[in-house]
């Protein structure tokens, strides 16, 4: 989870009037991406205080990383709500907003390493006519690799930087961007390139866990980022690599195969 109330004041307030490019050549990705969702933390007033990235996985579960399942259970029990939605611009006051009724964590999951960074949240009700995303075969990105094209969609902080001064501003847009891939680990991770400069397609500069990297332009998400990977605020911005893990894993498979049918 991703604090954004030092950020953003006690209230998750829409920067509208505010210019905001997209984070390193993305594009807000208005209705391409109807699964992917915002996980909003809110305090007992109902501003939001923080956020996390997922994906419909299937009409009850949210795929998302370990971190912010674990955050979820921590925020619930303290006596926080936790509130999911599928619009392209997400506000507080006019959102549609799903219940969250529990979390689960990859028992393959290492908070040392954090290798196996995944987790599912379990929604109250249903959520209807939206499909879900698809999963990958066993090591399909494993054999894309490198040579493929990947595309992360999320939510979260933008950059702007009018003569020299970067800002960030939120202004609950759903974006999308192209990245490539640096390195595939057969262990169960992926490294992407954050810089445009490397990639030539774009990229991303900071990060929300839990949003979904789909393979090139299709349903099929092959990976969760993690840390700086996503669009929200982290510490080091447009130089580095992101971190993921892939969904073909045994593993991620393994897990996953508790909620839904693995192909």
């Amino acid at each position: 989870m991703k604090t954004i109330g030092v950020l953003l004041g006690s209230a998750f307030c829409l920067l509208v009037a505010m210019p905001a490019g997209a984070i390193t050549n993305g594009q807000v990705d208005g209705t391409a991406h109807p699964n992917v969702a915002a996980v909003v933390f809110l305090d007992k007033h109902g501003d939001a205080v923080g956020l996390c990235g997922g994906s419909l996985l299937s009409s009850t579960v949210l795929l998302t990383t370990a971190h912010c399942a674990g955050d979820v259970l921590n925020f619930t029990a303290s006596g926080g709500d936790v509130g999911v939605s599928f619009d392209p611009q997400v506000d507080t006051g006019t959102s549609t907003f799903h219940a969250v009724s529990g979390a689960t964590i990859s028992p393959y999951f290492n908070p040392k390493s954090g290798l196996f960074d995944q987790g599912v949240l379990l929604l109250k009700d249903p959520v209807t006519g939206i499909a879900p995303v698809d999963l990958p075969v066993a090591n399909q990105v494993v054999d894309i690799g490198k040579s493929g094209s990947y595309t992360v969609v999320g939510y979260g902080l933008t950059r702007d930087c009018p003569v020299g001064h970067c800002m960030l501003s939120f202004d609950g847009y759903r974006r999308a961007a192209s990245e490539r891939a640096a390195a595939v680990d057969r262990g169960g991770g992926v490294e992407f390139q954050m810089n445009p400069m490397a990639t030539g397609v774009g990229g991303t500069c900071y990060g929300d866990g839990g949003d979904p990297v789909f393979l090139g332009s299709t349903n099929v998400q092959g990976a969760i980022q993690d840390g700086m990977a996503g669009f929200g605020a982290s510490q080091s911005p447009c130089h580095s690599v992101g971190f993921g893990f892939r969904l073909d894993s045994k593993q991620a498979r393994s897990f996953l195969s508790n909620y839904v049918t693995v192909p």
